[in-house]
């Protein structure tokens, strides 16, 4: 290239107009949990471990404020996360790690008709979350359909958008995840992987799908007592807050297991009986 070129080229850079900066999208900056699902910025995957769909949260786009996801400290000669776009996926990025399941999606207080027990057990867990003392769980059971998985996806969120760490797991789930270490020896046991690094544990269908407790073999007895026995003891330590979520009559559960276990476990969980009827049918 002569000179004559390189002066030319120059001339019509400086010629060029700037292009013009991107219109900045809408602040998420104190974007609520029901915002999350309102505006479509969730998704969903099958999880092999979980055999079942769980909602996942993909990252949300730059805001056009930042350079990808950071800005300048005010204060500070430092990059801070941007609060309109990386900040508000990071907290929402905690529902995805809590595995709800799909059925989960969009299911918050502000949708949930709050009735008899509920309301007192809602009162309950914001007092807990408040002062974060060592307080007994509730074990939620009654029949199928009045509520229950609801109020808990709704319990879920509600801790998950105060910062808590939530795992949300079935009793079948974790049996079914106990059986593939069998043959699967690169697979980790749920007993030892379930409440790490967890704050709260919510844990749905105790003693089975639709109240179908049907026969319990000697390996599920065992293997229910162990995981019994370590949710108990990270509760012991004041390190976890339980909710329990059953249809099987309290008195068929309790006496599944040994009496060790059940003093245990009257420590740990208050019962406290649904008696409605099934939301579904009416």
């Amino acid at each position: 290239m002569n000179k004559l070129d390189l002066s030319e080229l120059l001339d019509y850079f400086r010629n060029c107009e700037p292009s013009p900066a991107p219109e900045p999208l809408p602040s998420l900056e104190g974007m609520t949990v029901d915002d999350l699902y309102s505006k479509n910025l969730t998704a969903h995957r099958w999880d092999e471990e979980e055999s079942r769909n769980v909602i996942t949260v993909p990252k949300f786009k730059n805001c056009n404020r930042c350079m990808e996801g950071y800005v300048n400290h005010p204060t500070q000669n430092a990059m801070m996360t941007c609060p309109h776009c990386l900040g508000p996926w990071r907290k929402s990025k905690r529902v995805e790690r809590a595995r709800l399941p799909v059925d989960a999606k969009g299911k918050t207080f502000s949708n949930y008709q709050m009735v008899g027990h509920f309301g007192r057990i809602a009162n309950a867990i914001n007092k807990w979350s408040e002062h974060r003392e060592k307080q007994m769980g509730p074990l939620i059971y009654g029949p199928p359909g009045t509520g229950k998985s609801h109020f808990a996806y709704a319990v879920a969120h509600q801790l998950l958008w105060k910062d808590f760490k939530v795992r949300y797991a079935t009793h079948n789930s974790l049996l079914d995840l106990e059986r593939a270490t069998w043959n699967d020896k690169t697979r980790k046991s749920p007993l030892r992987t379930l409440l790490k690094d967890v704050d709260v544990l919510i844990l749905d269908e105790v003693g089975g799908v639709g109240g179908g407790y049907g026969r319990v073999t000697d390996w599920e007895k065992k293997t229910t007592s162990e995981m019994l026995d370590n949710i108990y003891r990270k509760w012991s330590a004041g390190e976890l807050y339980v909710l329990f979520i059953s249809n099987v009559p309290l008195e068929t559960f309790m006496r599944t297991y040994n009496q060790a276990l059940q003093s245990r476990l009257q420590e740990m969980i208050k019962p406290v009986f649904i008696n409605m009827t099934d939301k579904r049918i009416n």
